[in-house]
């Protein structure tokens, strides 16, 4: 079957806008425009019975256009719609200047092309299409054209018409469900793969200088899939056929040559008999009925991936899965799995992986996946480890973004370093011990599967009296990509040692450093903000108890890798004898992105 070529009429001047919708895009004011109306044929979206194809809000036409000498005034001039009502659209487009009257040669193409060198214009036919021919399937372009100058979107300069007539470059497979199919055990096709030798997705260059000569067609290797918007049912009637299409390289082929296809449903899949393609032309401009004729059917093996909840603190609006080695992402092959939304994920964007075979699905059971969650702040990456699979046809990733830090402390073991009280000298500034992943302290301790101290230290002869601060700071947070406000909450208890009469608290400091060095207790690095100091003077909780809260913001924390909250404690300064051992416990520590 070979359809009509696509005539277009371009007319530049407002009267063609008077049914337009008004509130459609416009590229800015003073802008040079064209306007067309088209017949029953055009392009760029396949109607659901495959006999029309009409334009998209979001077509980008090229115009290439040349004075009678052959001087270029237009070259890859991209257009974008302005309006459409029915079977017309509008295109507008930005000139540096009004083109100078008289008449040009024209040149259009939908869309427009990937590169472009000198005359030759290359074309991608993507190998992942909408089963409609929308986002570029459909590969135009124009024979030229002789017409007047473009006139301006406010109507200026009058009205021009370009009769330019629009030659397809790709061909056409309308792919169905025969009447009286169960299609896959009753299920309608979600999602289609096929591979065709000789022909499928690539690349289509043109020689713009000579748009009649034959197009140079290059296929790639893999699979063109089709993901529709509305899954393929079977067809009521001949007459009444539903159909998916795709768009692939013009080609000839010989004896060997098949045509290999995949149908998938919600939980099932289908391989197809090779269809022989022994004979058969690909011509472009016309198209092939394929029928989908499936005699057996297997139960597919899926993943359902989402995300569930979100302890961020801001919207996630990508989410980045890497396979583990020696795993792909279902049918596809694929090692990375991405999850979209530009207005924030929610539970509702789930994506179903499916395999046809039990195997690669199989081969993820007690394997880590690494997930990578993006927001406008934060880069947070996650290791998320998958149960045992076995027995399952259907398995639930649900992902929980965690917190930018969370620790309670419950795999920390016992650590002592210059955190007991002694009623003699500990003086002296103390390096620091690394603990747990990143995390590191001076003038502190733990109890394993506790909690963390920090111990501030006073001692005074009566004439001298010294101060020795304690720290700790955390493991590094996700990554900060510009600053933010950050909520910290944690659980604290104080209480103190002493001797004689030196019963004094101290001032407890928080905020963060952006290192990963292991500070000494008395290094004072960090950024402190004065609204989260306090301090604890007196105060008496039990030993390696923390029944109280804090919650604080940390303001316009900088961007970095390495960001660690960081607590210092420091002694009251008293003149009095005696030494004085102040303890800061610390538990349950998170830091979210403040809402």
């Amino acid at each position: 079957m070979k359809p009509q070529p696509t005539h277009i009429l371009f007319v530049a001047a407002l009267l063609c806008l008077a049914s337009c919708h008004k509130d459609d895009k416009l590229a800015e004011p003073g802008v040079h425009s064209v306007c067309f109306a088209t017949d029953a044929v055009t392009k760029t979206i396949l109607s659901p019975d495959a006999s029309r194809v009409s334009w998209a809000a979001d077509d980008v036409l090229s115009l290439w256009a040349s004075d009678l000498q052959g001087n270029a005034v237009l070259t890859n001039q991209k257009f974008v719609v302005y309006g459409l009502d029915g079977t017309r659209a509008v295109f507008t487009s930005n000139l540096p200047e009004e083109m100078a009257p008289g008449l040009y040669n024209y040149i259009a193409s939908c869309p427009s092309p990937s590169s472009l060198s000198g005359s030759v214009a290359r074309f991608e036919l993507p190998s992942r299409q909408d089963g409609r021919l929308g986002s570029g399937a459909d590969i135009m372009l124009s024979s030229m054209e002789t017409g007047h100058q473009l006139g301006t979107l406010n109507g200026s300069g009058g009205m021009t018409r370009l009769n330019l007539n629009m030659h397809h470059l790709v061909h056409m497979l309308k792919f169905y469900l025969p009447e009286g199919s169960n299609g896959l055990n009753g299920e309608p096709v979600s999602r289609m793969a096929f591979t065709i030798d000789r022909s499928g997705a690539g690349s289509i260059e043109v020689d713009l200088s000579a748009p009649d000569a034959a197009p140079v067609c290059t296929p790639e290797a893999g699979s063109v899939i089709l993901e529709p918007a509305e899954a393929l049912t079977p067809s009521a009637s001949a007459q009444e056929r539903n159909y998916l299409c795709a768009a692939v390289l013009p080609a000839d082929f010989t004896q060997y040559d098949m045509l290999c296809v995949k149908l998938y449903s919600a939980n099932y899949s289908a391989t197809l008999d090779p269809i022989p393609l022994v004979g058969r032309s690909f011509k472009a401009g016309h198209s092939t009925p394929v029928a989908l004729r499936v005699a057996s059917v297997e139960a597919n093996y899926n993943f359902r991936i989402s995300l569930n909840s979100n302890n961020i603190g801001e919207p996630v609006r990508k989410l980045s899965i890497y396979a583990p080695t020696g795993c792909v992402w279902g049918d596809n092959g694929a090692s990375l799995l991405t999850l979209e939304n530009a207005s924030g994920l929610t539970p509702e964007d789930v994506q179903t992986i499916i395999f046809s075979d039990p195997e690669p699905f199989l081969a993820f059971a007690g394997k880590t996946l690494s997930v990578v969650y993006d927001t406008d702040h934060i880069m947070l990456v996650q290791n998320v480890t998958l149960p045992s699979l076995e027995g399952l046809h259907n398995a639930e990733i649900a992902l929980d973004a965690p917190y930018l830090l969370n620790e309670d402390f419950s795999q920390v073991t016992d650590i002592s370093s210059n955190d007991a009280y002694s009623g003699g000298s500990i003086a002296g500034d103390k390096a620091a011990v690394a603990f747990l992943d990143g995390w590191s302290g001076a003038r502190m301790g733990a109890t394993a599967g506790g909690c963390i101290r920090l111990a501030a230290r006073r001692e005074g002869s009566g004439v001298v009296n010294s101060n020795y601060a304690a720290r700790v700071d955390s493991a590094p947070l996700a990554v900060i990509k510009a600053p933010v406000d950050l909520e910290l909450s944690f659980d604290y208890g104080v209480n103190n040692k002493y001797s004689f009469s030196c019963d004094f608290g101290s001032t407890t400091y928080v905020g963060y450093v952006n290192s990963n060095q292991n500070y000494s207790s008395d290094d004072e690095s960090g950024v402190y903000e004065t609204a989260v100091n306090f301090i604890t003077s007196n105060d008496k909780d039990s030993d390696w108890s923390t029944p109280r809260k804090a919650n604080f913001v940390l303001s316009s924390v900088e961007a970095g890798s390495d960001i660690r909250i960081s607590w210092r404690t420091v002694p009251e300064k008293q003149g009095k004898l005696g030494n004085t051992t102040n303890w800061f416990y610390i538990d349950n520590v998170k830091v979210r992105v403040k809402q």
